[in-house]
């Protein structure tokens, strides 16, 4: 048994702990949005891992986090990929290579009886019609929000897929207001958009009805503990990594170029010609192995990537702690008093 508690560890338990986020499911989802968004832009590449069970090679997704501008090793195998599927006929190529936008956000998943801080990882068209339901205005005062803050009431998200063997071209998700768990519909005032964090909470500090906050009119004593007691830090989950680092992890979890997507059908098109082209590129580290040549491979000759784990103070959710910064607006009483 080893004794202590190293970076790595520490790194590890912290990544575990995020990815037990919030999945969409297909159908209706209702969730409670705390804060976001955060872009996170990854990229996924295949890899074989040995199942600790049954001691077979699987095959796993592996991420990182790229920079904005791009990745010279990604955008490098990005080119590769969308060339030699161009020559394959292909009129758009795609590359698997490309990053992904997500954004991620804390939430409440209704779906759970008690109330956990979770985070959620949610697609652009998702992350689009939330920035619309909070700008709306309401019909009835031009100066007042359709519904208020994204944090004031529930939304539904309601997935469908229309062909599953196309799941990735066919998924689509319908965002609507909760408006039965909005009790300050039509009451908050269009300028709280442009007010700052602390501005909003002192407001939502006051008292709003027989001696409750406005806060307390929106959380329960539960939720707000929730809130109070969460410690995740998103900004520490879309934290780039240069491609120094990115390179140490595909030499980690090298690439495998044999993988296949889950209708059955090969990632990579035409595998011999990707190799050769990887062999004029840097990336030597890179290689395509069958599933036997991976049992056969030397647990020794993993690279182990040794990563600095900055210590922190964790960011509380929310602030309501937080000092007041000058005035804020009023929020009308509930039902429009």
């Amino acid at each position: 048994m080893f004794l202590g508690q190293t970076n790595k560890m520490v790194d590890e338990a912290q990544i575990k702990k995020f990815t037990d986020k919030v999945t969409i499911n297909v159908g209706r989802n209702q969730h409670r949005v705390l804060t976001g968004p955060f872009l996170q832009r990854v990229v996924y590449w295949p890899s074989l891992e040995q199942d600790s069970t049954t001691g077979e090679m699987k095959q796993v997704a592996k991420m990182v986090n790229v920079p904005k501008e791009g990745s010279q090793i990604f955008d490098a195998l990005s080119s590769i990929e969308k060339e030699i599927r161009a020559t394959m006929g292909e009129k758009e190529p795609r590359s698997k290579f490309k990053p992904n936008n997500q954004y991620l956000y804390l939430i409440f998943n209704r779906e759970e009886e008690e109330p956990i801080v979770r985070a959620a990882s949610y697609k652009w068209t998702i992350f689009n019609r939330l920035d619309q339901i909070q700008k709306q205005i309401s019909s009835k005062d031009k100066n007042m929000l359709a519904h208020g803050l994204i944090f004031m009431y529930d939304i539904i998200i309601t997935k469908t897929v229309g062909d599953p063997n196309r799941a990735q071209y066919t998924t689509k998700y319908s965002v609507d207001p909760d408006v039965e768990s909005n009790p300050f519909l039509g009451s908050v005032p269009v300028e709280f958009l442009k007010y700052s964090e602390a501005q909003i909470m002192e407001t939502l500090s006051e008292e709003a009805q027989e001696g409750k906050t406005y806060l307390e009119m929106i959380f329960t004593p539960e939720e707000l503990k929730a809130i109070e007691e969460c410690d995740i830090d998103l900004t520490k989950e879309i934290n780039p990594l240069s491609d120094d680092k990115i390179l140490a992890k595909i030499t980690e979890s090298p690439i495998y170029f044999g993988a296949k997507d889950q209708n059955g059908h090969y990632m990579f098109p035409q595998e011999e010609h990707f190799m050769k082209a990887m062999k004029s590129m840097d990336i030597k580290l890179i290689e395509s192995e069958s599933v036997d040549d991976q049992k056969a491979t030397d647990s020794s000759k993993t690279t182990e990537v040794k990563e600095e784990v900055k210590e922190e103070e964790p960011k509380k959710l929310g602030g309501i702690k937080k000092e007041p910064e000058g005035s804020s607006p009023t929020i009308k009483k509930w039902g429009g008093k």
